[in-house]
């Protein structure tokens, strides 16, 4: 409700605001809304997509929080690892790999989320992370950057390659 909004914009100047109900018709607060009832402070990203809002000569683009960010690059990880279970430590390092792909968070400005365009690479680079956090706990490894890709080595002999299109598990020659 407008009242619970701006009483969140009041304890904090910058409300990061998720009403990510499906579909668009039941969400808890429209992005319009949100970004007029805090002045354009708020922080909004929805469920469902929403256009583009204007306020005071600025336009808001109104990314879509939902699974589409880091399950497609959790769930390469895992399979590409061959984990057994996805841990607290995977879902945090694809977290951790999201914020720093925030426009926001890098520069002050833009949406707190990355473009949808973008959704690609974030999602190798989550994979990779994922992997490599699945493995880490079992082999220590040596990292070096090839015109290939990325290339992992652990200690029993086991190389990963992550590439442009896909991350590759094999034996090592």
């Amino acid at each position: 409700t407008e009242q619970v909004i701006k009483a969140m914009h009041t304890g904090c100047e910058r409300p990061i605001i998720f009403p990510l109900s499906n579909p668009s018709r039941q969400v808890e607060a429209h992005p319009k809304d949100v970004i007029e009832w805090t002045k354009g402070q708020a922080i909004v990203a929805t469920g469902s997509p929403f256009d583009p809002v204007e306020f005071n000569g600025e336009t808001f683009t109104i990314p879509q929080c939902n699974n589409s960010y880091i399950f497609p690059g959790i769930g390469l990880g895992v399979l590409a690892a061959k984990a057994s279970r996805i841990t607290e430590s995977m879902l945090m390092i694809a977290s951790e790999m999201l914020a720093e792909s925030s426009p926001w968070a890098n520069t002050g400005k833009g949406s707190l989320l990355p473009s949808l365009v973008e959704i690609e690479p974030l999602s190798k680079r989550i994979a990779f992370a994922v992997a490599k956090k699945r493995w880490k706990r079992a082999w220590r490894w040596k990292c070096r950057k090839t015109s290939f890709g990325l290339q992992l080595r652990k200690t029993t002999g086991c190389l990963s390659t992550v590439t442009t299109n896909v991350v590759v598990f094999k034996p090592a020659i």
